[in-house]
């Protein structure tokens, strides 16, 4: 059966054993702006089911183009991980300040340029309550506007959307007072269980306003992994350099599916109503590096309907997994060139600056963290690892590059997407 190893961690602030994940948000630092716009006064009808999956599809089409730009625009031989959830909530927040090309081009990025925004506001609110109503696993979203009322004035139009539709707090400090920057770190460690301690390194003479999105979850699998079968194997890097990692195991019923090109699984959290799926390409197709490429959210679409439920012996490593990057360009080469341009930028809807003539956005901070072991599951002792056949069960062992997927399976919205190089580093 191999024997039990000890978890090589990645990261020793990580410490719970839990199954965890964890991610971080966006961060806007706006520099400075111009004109006042009234926004609409949304009354519309209740938002139906088919408007939230209409939302949740859009997610997922900018889900895969936000990770492949950020996959291609990273070292290939870095993992790489994303919470297009984070990002896209905190984008659609933006885009309430946004005006003329700038909000256009902004639509246009997350797919929503056919939703009227009073709507899409309406509709992101009650995408964002059904995501986080299944109790188990724990999904928490929090939201926060940090301004400083010397630096800008900001129109209490845009600031009762973010507070009615994205419970977003309204916060006022002193930019200048060293203090500040302590204070707001510290709301996205309060937010995110302190897996996230901070986002701001510092805050310039320039900086006006920060809009903040943090994101914490934490699920139990629905059939664990018996930490008894934990067994050392080799993981072979992107150089062919060969790794020992501690991997999970289990022989029972799986969703999986296997290709002439690939192979993969979805196994769900307790409840069924999130998954962690394991994609994988053959050696002979490449890395994952080189698979993201050719991949869209169609691809992933179809691989769900294809999927087939059947025993199956699925090995995968304990990941503890951080990463960090600044957003900004993979932004701009999806097209978003003019939020992020000192004189093209209309962020009239936002507020008024109290220096300089214009708001733009200065950076996109984002961070996650995300933690997979056979711990996932409150009764490991349940699992169905040895049922009698009379051949060997189809075998999936994601022992090179491979993608992740973290998403809430009714809605394919995607909470986590990663690459997976090597799973002994962050």
């Amino acid at each position: 059966m191999g024997s039990k190893m000890k978890s090589i961690k990645v990261n020793t602030n990580l410490q719970t054993m839990k199954h965890l994940s964890q991610t971080l948000f966006l961060m806007f630092l706006f520099l400075l702006s111009s004109c006042d716009s009234d926004m609409p006064n949304e009354q519309d009808p209740k938002v139906d089911a088919q408007e939230i999956q209409d939302v949740a599809e859009a997610h997922l089409d900018f889900s895969w183009d936000l990770f492949k730009t950020s996959c291609a625009q990273e070292d290939e031989s870095k993992n790489v991980l994303v919470s297009p959830l984070s990002v896209h909530t905190a984008l659609n927040m933006a885009l309430n300040g946004a005006q003329g090309q700038t909000l256009d081009q902004m639509e246009s990025l997350l797919h929503t340029s056919s939703f009227d925004l009073s709507r899409l506001n309406l509709i992101h609110a009650d995408w964002l309550d059904l995501l986080q109503k299944s109790g188990h696993p724990e999904l928490t979203i929090a939201n926060a506007l940090f301004s400083d009322p010397s630096r800008v004035d900001l129109h209490s139009a845009f600031t009762s959307i973010l507070e009615q539709h994205y419970l977003a707090q309204n916060n006022s400090y002193d930019f200048s007072d060293p203090d500040t920057k302590t204070a707001i770190n510290q709301w996205v460690s309060d937010q995110t269980a302190g897996k996230i301690e901070g986002i701001i390194d510092q805050i310039t003479a320039d900086d006006i306003a920060l809009l903040i999105n943090a994101l914490y979850f934490k699920a139990d699998w629905a059939k664990g992994f018996n930490p008894e079968f934990t067994q050392e194997r080799t993981f072979v890097l992107r150089n062919g350099t060969a790794v020992a990692a501690d991997f999970v195991m289990a022989d029972r019923n799986f969703t999986f599916i296997q290709e002439a090109s690939y192979e993969g699984v979805d196994i769900p959290f307790k409840d069924s109503t999130y998954s962690l799926t394991l994609l994988q390409p053959h050696p002979n197709v490449g890395t994952a590096s080189d698979w993201i490429q050719d991949l869209n959210s169609d691809f992933l679409r179809a691989c769900y309907d294809k999927m087939q439920y059947g025993r199956a012996m699925v090995q995968f490593p304990i990941m503890d997994l951080e990463y960090k990057r600044n957003l900004k360009d993979d932004l701009r080469l999806l097209g978003m060139e003019d939020a992020f341009s000192e004189g093209k930028a209309n962020f009239s809807k936002l507020g008024s600056p109290l220096s300089g003539p214009n708001i733009f956005m200065s950076t996109v901070a984002h961070k996650t963290a995300l933690k997979i072991d056979e711990k996932g599951a409150e009764g490991a002792a349940a699992t169905s690892i040895g049922f009698s056949t009379t051949s060997a069960p189809p075998s999936l062992i994601f022992d090179h590059s491979f993608i992740l997927i973290l998403r809430h399976i009714e809605t394919n919205s995607i909470v986590f997407m990663g690459k997976v190089e090597n799973p002994l580093t962050s």
